[in-house]
């Protein structure tokens, strides 16, 4: 039971430790069965010690590893401000139904984004999506970056604002 209890503890520091230290850190890894020598242990605890992490990259290494395959997504105001939203940098209104939403340039495929009309004023009124290129979100577009653009209009063609959600897929 005491070695059991051991093998749980040890597995506990090194999956943290994993988590915590990413792969910079080698660390001595134990099988089932293995005798584990104190000094192994200690080195390991050693070398977490001296890995020096701040907290800001510690969370955000827990943070990507929580968020790794998450979809981005938000619900969107008329004003252009988002009510609800996960792993969405910003959103913001340019002018009447045109809308910008800003995620991450390497974790989203904005390509396969989607956007519906939550609350659409009139049967008639339509959504639709940019491709960013050429559009009025160009500005917001950085090396860490991309916008989505995203349009609503009545019938007749012309922009009118609304209440939208999107979901941006993961690459």
């Amino acid at each position: 039971m005491r070695q059991l209890l051991g093998y749980v503890i040890v597995g506990a520091c090194l999956v943290l430790g994993g988590v915590w230290v990413s792969a910079q850190v080698s660390l001595t890894t134990f099988q089932p069965g293995q005798v584990i020598r104190a000094a192994e242990v200690n080195a390991n605890f050693e070398a977490l010690r001296d890995a020096s992490y701040t907290k800001a990259e510690v969370d955000a290494l827990i943070a990507a590893a929580v968020n790794a395959g998450k979809p981005a997504y938000a619900f969107v105001s008329p004003a252009g401000n988002a009510i609800v939203a996960s792993r969405v940098d910003a959103v913001s209104r340019s002018d009447t139904g045109r809308y910008c939403v800003v995620v991450g340039r390497d974790d989203f495929d904005t390509r396969g984004a989607q956007a519906t009309l939550t609350f659409p004023g009139l049967t008639t009124d339509h959504i639709s999506l940019g491709t960013g290129h050429g559009s009025h979100c160009n500005s917001l577009w950085t090396d860490d970056a991309q916008a989505v653009p995203v349009y609503i209009t009545n019938a007749a063609g012309a922009y009118v604002d609304g209440y939208f959600s999107i979901l941006v897929p993961t690459r």
